[in-house]
């Protein structure tokens, strides 16, 4: 299972850094997808700049980010690691993982974007497994620039 998992973390990487228009793909149609502080996470503060319920608000998203938002042309990398998971009797899927994030923009160098961990409940539909709920937690409480993409 945990193949399925890490493939599953590695398609949601591409599909943000290449593709953002089948991210909302990997979602259920009621999942809920956040991002937020690691200091409003440990504090149990509900505040989160990105808040998505359901797919269509995640596609509302990704489509925002594609045709309306204009912002400077900018290249994003995710690197996502130790995956970690716990299978529940009700056939869903408790994960954990790290990320970083790389952001270049045209011209100038890499720097890092952002680094924290995703909480998620993952579960199958059909032979696929999708996201029903992901929880981004982001390490600092300062993201430099702007969150425009997803995390």
């Amino acid at each position: 299972m945990i193949q399925r998992v890490e493939a599953l973390y590695y398609d949601y990487a591409q599909a943000i850094d290449e593709e953002v228009e089948r991210w909302p793909d990997l979602f259920t149609e009621d999942a809920r997808y956040r991002v937020t502080s690691r200091e409003n996470y440990d504090r149990n503060l509900p505040l989160a700049p990105i808040y998505c319920e359901g797919r269509g608000m995640i596609l509302d998203r990704a489509m925002a980010v594609r045709q309306t938002t204009v912002y400077a042309t900018r290249f994003m990398r995710h690197a996502i690691t130790n995956v970690r998971i716990t299978e529940s009797p009700d056939g869903s899927i408790a994960a954990r993982a790290n990320f970083a994030i790389y952001e270049t923009f045209e011209d100038t160098i890499t720097r890092l974007f952002a680094v924290g961990r995703y909480i998620d409940t993952i579960v199958p539909s059909g032979d696929i497994l999708l996201f029903r709920d992901k929880l981004c937690i982001l390490d600092s409480n300062v993201v430099i620039g702007s969150l425009i993409y997803p995390v």
